[in-house]
């Protein structure tokens, strides 16, 4: 598994870290290829869909599991940790840090 700096990968287009990952062979991929990277603290899995209609195109989501912290809304740290994700998507083409929060 690679380990790649996570400010570098911000600055490559998904089509730049697709290929790196070997995720784009011969110049092509297909939907749902995937591949792991870590950038130190998080293992992140990429991987490629294809929409049609509106929003056609193919796009790159990135993925890690993470832990949040549960702080009261007077700012007063629980203590308590719960597991949560982050999911990032994008068109192939965009930057990795120009990527959206995805639901």
């Amino acid at each position: 598994m690679l380990t790649l700096d996570a400010r570098k990968v911000g600055d490559m287009t998904g089509h730049q870290l697709l290929e790196l990952l070997g995720i784009i062979r011969n110049g092509t991929w297909q939907d749902h290829d995937s591949a792991d990277f870590t950038t130190g603290r998080h293992t992140w899995n990429v991987y490629t869909t294809t929409a049609r209609g509106k929003q056609h195109g193919t796009y790159i989501h990135l993925w890690t599991e993470i832990e949040r912290r549960i702080v009261l809304q007077d700012g007063t740290d629980t203590g308590s940790r719960v597991k949560d994700c982050i999911h990032l998507r994008g068109k192939v083409n965009d930057k990795i840090r120009e990527l959206q929060r995805a639901s």
